[in-house]
């Protein structure tokens, strides 16, 4: 039992939420491992150290509160998770060019936190993490999706140089920590990839009768 109390540490764990997200930015909190960083302060095997990896658990039981209130884990099969995936996609822009104007989307981020409040042998650490699986693959998608639109019937030197932005973009969120930095790497791979793909013959179904104009 800490002596901290229970009081103390949800006023923490409330200055200091799970999660804070804003319109381009998300932060997770660390009131949890803070308490676990005093205690590797203390001597090993005193009450002072216990007290501390007490308090450190009972900010992780609130973190997890916060988590299960935010995103309910008994409800996050396929549809709600599209449908979450839909109401904050991996990015508000709909053309390449404007993306420093549109709202970047953290529901990958936010189910994988969630998910490691858990321990691997519950059933809200599965919940989460099948969750995460699926918004990954939507999240791709959608970057998949943009860059096969903007890429389609654009010169090379057109994609190299919004791709030369996007890679300046992404060395500048460098252990920001959210995905995002991948994605936009993501996106100026599948740029290279849609771009060849257009220029590539693609070969007639043979059992398709042809016809040639005269």
């Amino acid at each position: 039992m800490t002596s901290i109390s229970e009081e103390t540490i949800r006023q923490k764990c409330t200055q200091e939420p799970w999660v804070r997200q804003k319109s381009s930015h998300i932060k997770f909190g660390a009131v949890p491992k803070q308490f676990e960083d005093m205690a590797k302060l203390m001597p090993e095997g005193s009450a002072e150290r216990q007290s501390f990896e007490d308090a450190a658990e009972v900010a992780r039981n609130i973190y997890r509160e916060q988590a299960i209130a935010l995103i309910d884990p008994g409800k996050l099969d396929p549809a709600t998770v599209t449908q979450m995936c839909e109401k904050e996609p991996w990015t508000t822009s709909q053309r390449i060019q404007d993306l420093s104007g549109g709202t970047y989307g953290y529901v990958t981020e936010k189910l994988e936190n969630a998910r490691d409040l858990f321990a691997k042998d519950t059933p809200e650490y599965t919940a989460y993490d099948d969750a995460f699986e699926k918004a990954k693959i939507l999240y791709f998608n959608g970057i998949k999706a943009m860059a096969r639109q903007f890429a389609t019937g654009r010169t090379r030197a057109q994609i190299e140089e919004v791709n030369s932005n996007l890679w300046g973009q992404a060395g500048r969120l460098e252990g920001n920590g959210t995905y995002l930095r991948s994605r936009l790497i993501k996106l100026c791979e599948w740029n290279g990839v849609y771009f060849h793909d257009a220029g590539k013959h693609i070969p007639r179904d043979p059992s398709v009768q042809q016809f040639k104009a005269k």
